[in-house]
């Protein structure tokens, strides 16, 4: 599978975020309520159109940030998908695994956003503000 940086089309973000969730042309279509051959033109290029309303529908089914799918700029996804990802990946663990993890993925969230300018930099922010408080709900 491609990387989600290497998608440079509205089509192929969306065709890389149908196949990262398993979701078929048919199901996205009924989800955010537009008929299958709507949904083809959206991936085949052949309408320039969306409707935003959609867009953001079809962002939320996939678990993504609208702003990527559309543009390519920023994070590929929502900061509270991916907050509850990481979060729940850390539940596998032991719990002195478990500490040693968490503080490896904060100190590189961290970092990241030290490198990031600009409008990026508070979504890492609110990442990690995220993590930090799923992991508390998790501790006690």
């Amino acid at each position: 599978m491609m990387l989600a940086t290497d998608h440079r089309t509205f089509q192929d973000r969306l065709e890389w975020a149908m196949k990262l969730r398993s979701i078929g042309r048919a199901d996205l279509a009924r989800a955010i309520g537009i008929s299958p051959s709507a949904m083809t033109q959206w991936l085949s290029g052949t309408t320039k159109k969306y409707d935003a309303e959609n867009i953001l529908k079809a962002s939320d089914v996939l678990k993504i940030n609208p702003r990527w799918l559309v543009f390519g700029v920023g994070p590929v996804f929502a900061p509270s998908d991916a907050a509850s990802t990481a979060a729940g990946a850390l539940d596998v663990l032991q719990a002195d695994e478990r500490q040693e993890a968490f503080d490896f993925i904060l100190y590189k969230i961290d970092r990241a956003a030290e490198l990031v300018l600009g409008e990026n930099a508070c979504n890492y922010h609110s990442l990690i503000a995220e993590i930090i408080e799923d992991m508390k709900k998790r501790k006690s």
